[in-house]
């Protein structure tokens, strides 16, 4: 099974979306679950400057979510409304 992501760039959310095939016969897979998971954007401590990064560090607990979906009859999934940096 092979997902073929389409990412559209714009400012304010996007839209994320793609196919869903058998890897040998490229045929659509349909009701197939595609799962988003989406991490708050928080900067590698790596490259920043010792003194910014611990100013920058996250106050509390990183939330992840999780946006789902399922493919229609020609494996087709979309998200619509994703944030910026997913």
């Amino acid at each position: 099974m092979v997902g073929a992501p389409a990412a559209l760039a714009a400012e304010g959310r996007g839209t994320i979306g793609g196919r869903v095939t058998d890897r040998d016969v490229r045929t659509p897979i349909p009701s197939v679950r595609v799962t988003l998971r989406v991490q708050p954007l928080v900067p590698k401590p790596s490259t920043l400057p010792a003194s910014l990064s611990r100013r920058l560090a996250p106050a509390g607990p990183r939330v992840e979510t999780s946006l789902g979906t399922i493919t229609d009859s020609s494996g087709e999934y979309r998200f619509d409304g994703v944030p910026p940096g997913v």
